[in-house]
């Protein structure tokens, strides 16, 4: 039996969407999606599971672009056994999350002279709720695969030369460019946009800046070759199809990821809840062995009635010590809950001067939904509004911000677009 005669099923889930997919043979024997209003904890997957035609003995998550953070490393060869502490110092340390928030994981592209390393980051949040739901639906998990990540192997796999090319591939729901120059490598995904002409040749200008091209990159859409002249093609949409091959050519590369799936991490964060179920249920035995020998001895010196006194006391005492010890533990977290409160207070009016300077700038349609100082930083302004170009370029006038710079990706939503920025502080206080 050969490696495509079983079912591969695959499950892709974000905000308002549902797919699934499923091939066997190399052929797409399903591919449907579902628009859901529910919160990602509260799907019944296997109301889902149940319209695919074949039976679904196992599932590959995929994470949609529009979840994940992209970074690119540039490392000397010899930082290969290295590469997991060089990456949360180097990139999970500046990122305004915690990092026990997170998941992480990478692919690395070796050349003569250095390590060219593609982070992908996701929070760990989400990545766990889709797999408690496949838990609760009894289907094994067999990976959990970045959707850019996939998109980059099918064109690494099939590179025939040191030129540069821009591959750009389309879903329903985004877009992903992936860039190749000699030991060169870029990757960037987005919410699919309108106008996508305008977009790829944003892109291809931004290349040939950055990478000092002698000549704009070969653009393959689709597995297309796109000329200069017919670039106005892109400009729309509906005349593109998404990318066909993707679907049927993912189980080839699937096999080649297993060292860079996010499965690994969540099966050792598994690994260490299960031990501390094991300790409580442990002591929860060793508990109920207390229990009946005392009983055992009880009967063998009282009468019955004795007995029933004992045991009813047992009883009754037994869920208030463990009522105490549960008051004790809320007692401590609140002790900690308000000591950070009290933390992050004082630091809030620490930045003051900051703040009201945010206040200033970002007036009208801009809208914010979080803000994060830390020491002389401004890890993380996140909202959105009409152009997020303009937002950056008002903060740049300010003298109260320097270094800023975008986090992850510009997202597209309707008539606005989503931001995260981060930079340094100037003390124009002093």
């Amino acid at each position: 039996m050969g490696f495509f005669s079983k079912e591969h099923t695959y499950l892709e889930l974000d905000q308002g969407y549902l797919r699934l997919v499923q091939v066997k043979k190399d052929q797409i024997i399903y591919n449907n999606k579902f628009n859901i209003k529910e919160e990602l904890k509260k799907i019944e997957l296997p109301f889902y599971l149940h319209q695919l035609p074949q039976e679904v003995k196992g599932i590959s998550l995929l994470i949609p672009p529009t979840r994940l953070f992209i970074r690119t490393l540039q490392l000397p060869t010899n930082a290969q056994d290295k590469l997991t502490d060089i990456i949360k110092l180097q990139v999970l340390k500046k990122f305004p999350y915690d990092e026990s928030s997170l998941y992480f994981t990478y692919h690395s592209i070796k050349s003569d002279n250095r390590l060219i390393v593609i982070v992908f980051i996701a929070l760990k949040d989400y990545i766990d709720q889709l797999y408690q739901l496949c838990y609760q639906a009894e289907i094994e998990v067999k990976a959990i695969i970045p959707m850019t990540l996939i998109f980059n192997q099918l064109h690494q796999k099939n590179r025939t030369s040191s030129k540069p090319v821009l591959y750009l591939d389309l879903m329903e729901d985004y877009q992903c460019f992936v860039f190749y120059n000699k030991d060169d490598a870029y990757i960037r995904s987005s919410s699919r946009v309108d106008d996508l002409s305008r977009e790829v040749e944003e892109t291809i200008n931004y290349l040939e800046d950055t990478y000092n091209l002698d000549y704009s990159p070969e653009l393959i859409v689709g597995g297309k070759r796109i000329t200069e002249e017919n670039l106005e093609e892109l400009a729309n949409q509906q005349n593109i199809p998404e990318t066909a091959h993707f679907w049927t050519e993912l189980a080839k590369v699937e096999k080649n990821l297993d060292s860079q799936d996010f499965l690994k991490k969540i099966s050792t964060s598994k690994e260490k809840k299960d031990r501390s179920f094991k300790i409580k249920i442990s002591a929860i035995i060793i508990l109920i062995l207390l229990i009946n020998s005392l009983s055992l001895i009880m009967k063998l010196k009282i009468e019955d009635r004795e007995l029933a006194k004992v045991e009813e006391v047992i009883n009754r005492t037994l869920p208030l010590v463990l009522k105490v010890n549960d008051l004790k533990i809320e007692e401590q977290e609140v002790g900690i809950e308000l000591e950070l409160l009290n933390k992050v207070t004082d630091r809030n009016s620490a930045y003051l001067p900051w703040l009201m300077e945010l206040s200033r700038i970002l007036t009208g349609d801009i809208g914010i939904n979080q803000v994060v100082f830390k020491g002389n930083r401004l890890i993380l302004l996140e909202g959105n509004a009409p152009s997020a170009t303009e937002v950056m370029a008002s903060l740049e006038e300010s003298q109260y911000f320097i270094n800023l710079y975008f986090v992850g990706n510009i997202v597209s939503k309707g008539d606005y677009e989503e931001f995260r920025i981060a930079g340094d502080l100037v003390d124009e206080t002093k």
